[in-house]
């Protein structure tokens, strides 16, 4: 999965619209992979 470059965490961050986080699998089933690495998902509490 490294090779994906768009996951559900990027749209959880604002950072890709989630139909580029879409991707046609096995028999055309559609699937949103998270990703494996907490790292991209590690960011400081911000208070508004």
């Amino acid at each position: 999965m490294e090779d994906i470059p768009v996951t559900l965490h990027d749209v959880l961050a604002g950072e890709a619209d989630l139909r580029d986080a879409i991707y046609e699998g096995p028999a055309g089933v559609k699937v949103i992979p998270g990703g494996l690495s907490l790292e991209k998902i590690k960011k400081p509490n911000q208070k508004d």
